[in-house]
């Protein structure tokens, strides 16, 4: 089961329409609400860097924001469960385990990871 993962945005300074963005209390990026510009938001993710974000408003901008943010931890959990996989059948293999061994090895791996 996934954990619900918590994003708000904060206000920097009154009068400034700039808000720094955290999931779980963890600063993810900022985004700014200036008139003529609307809201844009530069997020760091975890595998395509900085990425930058604009919907047709500020609500809207905060959703493209949590979704490109909960796509890019899916991705990362996708990719860690496929790196377990490879790491323990390989060690299984190096051990001088069979093919069907490793293979279960590498299967009880992306359980745990899953």
């Amino acid at each position: 089961m996934t954990k619900e993962i918590k994003m708000n945005a904060k206000r920097v300074a009154t009068q400034v329409p700039v808000y720094d963005l955290f999931a779980d209390n963890f600063k993810i990026g900022t985004v700014t609400n200036f008139e003529g510009e609307g809201a844009v938001a530069t997020i760091e993710t975890i595998f395509s860097g900085s990425v930058t974000i604009k919907g047709e408003d500020f609500k809207d901008t905060l959703r493209l924001v949590r979704k490109e943010y909960l796509d890019d931890i899916e991705y990362a959990r996708e990719e860690a469960k496929w790196e377990s996989f490879a790491e323990a059948g390989s060690s299984a293999i190096f051990a001088g385990a069979s093919m069907e061994v490793a293979y279960q090895a590498a299967n009880d791996a992306i359980k745990g990871v899953a």
